[in-house]
């Protein structure tokens, strides 16, 4: 076999070995993002008040979302 021959069967199993482990990579590749839902519990968080006195009104409901600032209880 003469070098160039033997220079074309080189690339063109090279070629194949290439296009086989793509289609093997190709095959298995699952992908790293999923999508999922549900609920997320917060950790307790204490709230507390510069002054004393008796709650009058409760402003904020049970799993209500809040910001900072917002008005939770009436004093």
């Amino acid at each position: 076999m003469t070098n160039k021959k033997q220079a074309v069967l080189l690339i063109v199993a090279a070629g194949l070995v290439a296009a086989a482990g793509y289609a093997v990579w190709k095959s298995r590749d699952q992908g790293d993002e999923f999508v999922v839902s549900g609920v997320i519990e917060a950790a307790d968080i204490h709230v507390g008040s510069k002054v004393g006195g008796r709650v009058m009104k409760v402003v904020a409901r049970e799993g209500q979302s809040v910001k900072a600032g917002d008005v939770l209880v009436l004093l």
